[in-house]
């Protein structure tokens, strides 16, 4: 079992309402499950986000093309009034995700990630985000 996290992934700076950003988070292998989400908004106020996880950069980049649909391993659009805070977690319904960075060059490869695009909004709050996920290896737990 994994756990990874970004800390503040648009630097500290707050993400404009209707803004996006794209970032990469290392993972230890090419292939794993995604278990468990965790985002939280650092800036008091509604929270109003789409987060979603892509398999590679390149369908990331081009998130309305309908022919790399395909390639997103998870979507979640995420409403909260500023009174229920701005702390979303989920354990992943129905078993972990299973996830492939299709950017990296082999298996082994030393260099995967799981590539993350975060939209905030109109109805949201400018603010900056905090992601953690746990992951766990594709094979734990199968025989």
């Amino acid at each position: 079992m994994y756990l990874i996290e970004k800390i503040a992934i648009n630097g500290g700076a707050n993400l404009g309402l209707a803004d996006s950003v794209n970032f990469d988070i290392p993972i230890p292998s090419q292939w794993v499950k995604t278990a468990y989400l965790k985002i939280a908004q650092r800036q008091g106020g509604v929270m109003n986000i789409i987060f979603q996880l892509w398999q590679t950069t390149a369908a990331r980049g081009d998130a309305m093309n309908r022919a790399n649909l395909i390639y997103k391993s998870l979507s979640r659009q995420i409403t909260l009034t500023a009174g229920q805070g701005g702390e979303f977690g989920e354990i992943l319904a129905g078993g972990p995700i299973h996830y492939c960075d299709r950017d990296a060059k082999t298996p082994d490869s030393k260099q995967c990630y799981v590539h993350c695009r975060l939209e905030n909004q109109p109805a949201g709050t400018a603010s900056d985000f905090d992601v953690q996920m746990i992951l766990v290896d594709p094979w734990e737990g199968s025989h």
